[in-house]
């Protein structure tokens, strides 16, 4: 059996719940002597049934080699209390027409043992066929397969009974050269806009930089060697020196800069600001005892659904305790061991460690417990830059002809600014402009030039970019945080 799990967010799709789709394929009943795995490919589907329905919609297609005649997928009577007979008053209760099950018809009535397995799937978890049942195939059942020995119908689309007003069509189409099953075609209207509010997921455009990928650095530099034809007709407009000049020329080229960077080494990441989700990562610590734990746990769940009585359901409870101790002792050994690979990369791999710090700290503490507000934080250092004019040096100079010096109002050099740019870390965070390091250092001859006319010009004139006077603040205070030590204690 082949089975593909597609998850439809329940966020970006405006529907109320999670929907699960899954495209299924099961092997025909014993094609040519052929033998199943030795798990039972049909408690495997009904286990997955059970664990998606917890968290949403589910949604089957696909060939299931299942031969289910005009036989019910539903338990009879399931609504019996409807036709309770009040002795009361002498009547019955009367049953709406959209509380009755719709009649599922079909053109095969062969059933063949996988089809009763398909059926008694559906009785427990509450799918229902929809072949035959509603769109264009309503009260028809058409043949999805065709061969030399004749036609059936194997392939199908289940879902909840309670998700039949939101199919808009079902139709099987006709067969074609490519296959010998008929396509199956359906819509689905899953929309509630009015019942949910939600956010449009972000999308972040990022520079993600490859030093070690020599045919895009290679295409960087053309790119750059190209536009900085463009860098210096840009530097050498400048006539009067003025600030929306200067702040025209430097943000004329930061956006040079970012855009042919971006076509190189950009990324797109989408985000989705309703919730903090962590990104699943496989769970680690989910080793093959608690795999083989959690198939045991399975199998005597799945019995116990079938037949609820007293022996299933006690071994039903003894497998999931066992399941959850096996679960617990390895999530255990797993984060003693990452507590001890995050204190080794403490001295060797700094930027490791407070990137895992800041991962574990994400999860356990809350950002509104800060000791003190952006306004607190604001007036501090609003003090501390006045100063007091009491406190200055008396033996500073209040002559500014005192303060001239050659060396220091030289204009720089093209060298200067080569060993500006070369003492530059690579892999840090980028400012409000998004311009990273990289840029300057791979193209540290071609830039250097233009860049010295670029900060003539503005050390000549006194008139400094408005850019460069913004900056992000990102306040990390000396006091430990007690939550903090106390996960740093857990994992050390």
């Amino acid at each position: 059996m082949q089975t593909l799990w597609v998850k439809f967010d329940r966020v970006f799709f405006k529907t109320v719940t999670d929907v699960f789709l899954c495209v299924v394929y099961i092997l025909p009943n014993n094609p040519s002597g052929l033998k199943f795995d030795e798990e039972d490919i049909f408690e495997i589907l009904e286990t997955d049934i059970f664990e998606f329905q917890a968290k949403g919609k589910v949604i089957i297609c696909g060939d299931f080699n299942c031969r289910t005649g005009n036989l019910p997928d539903c338990i009879i009577n399931d609504n019996v209390e409807n036709y309770v007979f009040h002795f009361e008053d002498d009547t019955y209760n009367e049953i709406d027409a959209g509380d009755q099950m719709i009649r599922r018809v079909s053109k095969d009535t062969k059933v063949n043992s996988s089809g009763r397995r398909l059926l008694s799937i559906c009785g427990r978890t509450g799918l229902r066929i929809v072949n035959g049942r509603i769109g264009d195939d309503s009260n028809i059942g058409d043949f999805t397969f065709c061969n030399s020995q004749g036609q059936s119908v194997i392939d199908y689309f289940l879902c909840d009974d309670s998700m039949f007003d939101s199919v808009q069509s079902f139709s099987i189409l006709s067969f074609n050269e490519f296959s010998m099953h008929a396509p199956i075609k359906f819509c689905l209207n899953m929309s509630y806009e009015d019942t949910y509010l939600y956010e449009t997921p972000q999308v972040i455009h990022k520079i993600v930089w490859d030093s070690s990928d020599d045919i895009r650095l290679t295409q960087f530099r053309h790119l750059i060697s190209e536009s900085v034809v463009v860098f210096d007709e840009m530097v050498n407009e400048i006539s009067e020196p003025n600030q929306e000049c200067i702040d025209s020329v430097v943000q004329g080229m930061s956006d040079i800069l970012y855009n042919q960077a971006y076509s190189v080494f950009g990324k797109s990441i989408r985000t989705l600001p309703y919730a903090n989700k962590e990104k699943f990562t496989g769970d680690d610590w989910f080793d093959e005892k608690c795999k083989q734990s959690k198939r045991n746990f399975n199998s005597f769940r799945n019995r116990f659904m079938r037949e609820p009585n007293i022996e299933n359901r006690t071994a039903f409870l003894r497998n999931r305790k066992i399941y959850n101790q096996v679960k617990r002792r390895a999530r255990l050994s797993h984060q003693l061991k990452e507590g001890k690979q995050l204190a080794d990369s403490l001295k060797r791999n700094p930027r490791k460690f407070w990137r895992n710090l800041k991962r574990v700290n994400s999860k356990g503490i809350n950002s509104k417990n800060d000791p003190f507000s952006v306004n607190e934080f604001f007036s501090h250092f609003e003090k501390l830059l006045q100063g007091d004019e009491g406190n200055q040096s008396s033996h500073m100079s209040n002559n500014v002809d005192d303060l001239n010096d050659d060396f220091l109002d030289d204009c720089f050099s093209v060298d200067e600014v080569k060993s500006a740019i070369s003492k530059l870390k690579r892999n840090k965070s980028v400012g409000l402009d998004k311009i990273c390091a990289e840029i300057f250092l791979e193209c540290n001859d071609v830039l250097s030039p233009v860049l010295t006319k670029l900060f003539n010009h503005i050390y000549s004139s006194g008139v400094y970019p408005s850019v460069w006077a913004e900056c992000v603040i990102v306040p990390v205070p000396k006091k430990a945080n007690p939550k903090m030590l106390m996960i740093l204690e857990v994992l050390l």
